[in-house]
C-alpha cells in the first residue's frame, strides 16, 4: 500500500484544523459538524442557542416548539462542545430529565458520540468515569464532569471537589401525564424551587421545554421570570405570519398540518405543540364544551349590533383590528353572526366596516374613547356624507380592566346563551382566543376577537317586540 504523501497529511491536518477552527466560534457550526447528520439550514433562533449558552451569563427558560433541535443544541452539542473545547467556566455539566432512566441514555448518549468521534475525543488526556458519569481530563488541563439525573432527585448541596456546577441543564423535565395530576405538578414546583434553583447562585440554570399548561414548571417560571432572575423566551413555529425554520418547516406545511388536527377535533394539541400556547383545563374560563353552534338564524325578531376593536398599527406584531356583529333574539339569546379581523389599513377597515352597516341596518355607532379611536368619529361623519350612509355616532369610556370586561361573558357561555356560526372561518381564531383565556389575562398572543364580542355584548339589548314591527340595529366601534 502506497504511503500517503508529507502533503496529503499536512492538507489533512490543515482542514481539521479549519473545521475545529470554525466550529469553536459558534455551536450552529459545532452541531452541523459534529452531531446532526445531513444538517438543513439552520433557523435564525439556533444562533440564539449558540449566544445563550456559550455567551450569556443569565439564567434563561425557553419554551421551543416540538422538533425545534433543542435537543440537538441544548442536550447533546453543548456538553460535547465543552468536551472538545474545555473551558474551566463550563468543566461541570448537570444534566436533569423527566427521569432516571432519560437522564442516564442521554449520558449516555453523550459519552458514545463523544468517544466514537476520534475527532472530538482526541484531546482526552485521562477518563475518570465513562459510566454513571462522564468525567474527563483534557490535554488542554482542564477535567470536564457530565452528571445526569432524573426529576425529584435530591440534588441539594451537589458538588464536585467543592464545586458547584457551572450549568444546571433541564431539558423536557415534564410529561404531560405529570401535569394532568395537581399534586404531581405542585410536588415538582417545589422540587424546582428548593433543588434546582437554590443549588448555588454559582450555578446558572438554562431550562427547554415544551409547554404543557399552566400547571408545567416553565409556564410557571415564565409569569415568575423577573422575581426568579429567569430571563424567559417563547418561540413558536410560526411567527408574524412566517414559518421561524423555512428549511425544515415551510409555512403551508405547517398550516397544513394545523389544518389536519383541527379536523380532527384536536387543535389544542397542534397549538401546544407547535406554537407553545397552552391552558390547562381547570385555568381556562371558557371550556370548548361550553360551545354551541347554529347554521341560519331561525325565524325570529333580532336586534344586531356590531363592536370594532381598532388596533392603532398595521405591523405585523400588532394586533388585529376586529369587527364583531351579534345578534339577539326575543329570548336574550346572542349569535354571532359575522367578523372581519386582520391588520387593515383605514380605507379598508372603513369598507368593512360600513359593509356590515349597510347588511345589518345599524342607527348607532360607538367609538371607544381612547387615544387613536378618538379621530375615528371626525373619520366616520366624513364617511357617512360620502358613502349616503347616515347612523348616529356615540363615544364610549371603557370601564375596568380588559381582562375583567372579558370575563363578563363567561355567565353567557355557562348558560349557552351565546352561538357561534357553524363553520365559519372566524370560529378557529375566536375559539383559540377563548380557550386561551385564563383569570389573569390571555396566554395567547392575541384576544381582539374576544374584545371586540364583549363590547357587542356589552350593549346588546333583546327585542321588545314581535311580528313585523321592524327592530332597530345598533353598531359599535
Amino acid at each position: 500500500m502506497p504511503r500517503k504523501k508529507k502533503t496529503d497529511v499536512n492538507d489533512n491536518k490543515q482542514a481539521i484544523y479549519q473545521l475545529f477552527e470554525e466550529t469553536s466560534k459558534s455551536l450552529v457550526s459545532f452541531v452541523n459538524a459534529f452531531v446532526v447528520g445531513n444538517p438543513v439550514k439552520p433557523a435564525k433562533f439556533h444562533y440564539w442557542f449558540s449566544d445563550a449558552l456559550l455567551k450569556a451569563k443569565d439564567n434563561i427558560a425557553v419554551e421551543a416548539f416540538r422538533q425545534a433541535a433543542k435537543t440537538s443544541f441544548v442536550v447533546y452539542g453543548y456538553p460535547l462542545y465543552c468536551l472538545t473545547f474545555p473551558n474551566p467556566n463550563r468543566s461541570y455539566i448537570v444534566l436533569l430529565k423527566a427521569s432516571d432512566d432519560l437522564a442516564k441514555q442521554k449520558l449516555h448518549d453523550i459519552r458514545d458520540m463523544y468517544f466514537d468521534n476520534k475527532m472530538l475525543s482526541a484531546n482526552v488526556q485521562k477518563v475518570y468515569s465513562q459510566g454513571e458519569v462522564l468525567d474527563v481530563l483534557t490535554k488542554e488541563g482542564v477535567r470536564v464532569r457530565i452528571e445526569a439525573y432524573g426529576k425529584g432527585t435530591n440534588i441539594r448541596g451537589l458538588s464536585w471537589q467543592t464545586k458547584r456546577p457551572d450549568i444546571v441543564i433541564m431539558d423536557d423535565v415534564q410529561t404531560f401525564e405529570d401535569v394532568r395530576s395537581q399534586t404531581i405538578a405542585d410536588r415538582d414546583w417545589e422540587w424546582f424551587l428548593s433543588d434546582v434553583y437554590m443549588l448555588s447562585k454559582a450555578s446558572r440554570i438554562f431550562m427547554i421545554g415544551n409547554n404543557l399548561g399552566d400547571r408545567c414548571i416553565i409556564e410557571r417560571l415564565s409569569q415568575n421570570a423577573e422575581r426568579f432572575g429567569f430571563k424567559f423566551f417563547r418561540i413558536p413555529a410560526i411567527k408574524d405570519g412566517k414559518s421561524v425554520w423555512p428549511s425544515m418547516f415551510s409555512y403551508k406545511e405547517l398550516m397544513d398540518e394545523r389544518e389536519a388536527y383541527q379536523k380532527a377535533g384536536k387543535l389544542e394539541v397542534w397549538m401546544r405543540e407547535r406554537m407553545c400556547q397552552s391552558v390547562s383545563e381547570e385555568t381556562q374560563v371558557f371550556k370548548k364544551s361550553m360551545f354551541k353552534y347554529y347554521n341560519t338564524l331561525s325565524k325570529d325578531v333580532y336586534n344586531y349590533y356590531t363592536a370594532v376593536d381598532l388596533a392603532v398599527s398595521q405591523k405585523s406584531t400588532a394586533d388585529y383590528s376586529v369587527i364583531c356583529t351579534i345578534a339577539v333574539n326575543s329570548q336574550n339569546i346572542r349569535f354571532i353572526v359575522d367578523i372581519s379581523y386582520g391588520r387593515m389599513m383605514l380605507d379598508e377597515l372603513l369598507d368593512k366596516l360600513f359593509n356590515h352597516i349597510v347588511k345589518y341596518n345599524p342607527v348607532r355607532v360607538a367609538v371607544e374613547k381612547v387615544a387613536f379611536q378618538a379621530v375615528m368619529e371626525q373619520v366616520l361623519h366624513k364617511e357617512m356624507l360620502r358613502r349616503n350612509t347616515f347612523f348616529q355616532l356615540e363615544m364610549l369610556q371603557p370601564k375596568g380592566k380588559k381582562e375583567d370586561r372579558i370575563l363578563s361573558l363567561q355567565p353567557l357561555y355557562s348558560a349557552g346563551a351565546i352561538y357561534h356560526k357553524e363553520n365559519a372561518e372566524w370560529n378557529d381564531e375566536l375559539e383559540r382566543e377563548l380557550l386561551m383565556f385564563t383569570p389573569q389575562g390571555t396566554k395567547a398572543e392575541h384576544d381582539d376577537l374576544i374584545d371586540a364580542l364583549t363590547m357587542a355584548n356589552n350593549i346588546a339589548v333583546q327585542p321588545v317586540a314581535r311580528g313585523n314591527v321592524s327592530q332597530r340595529k345598533a353598531v359599535m366601534i
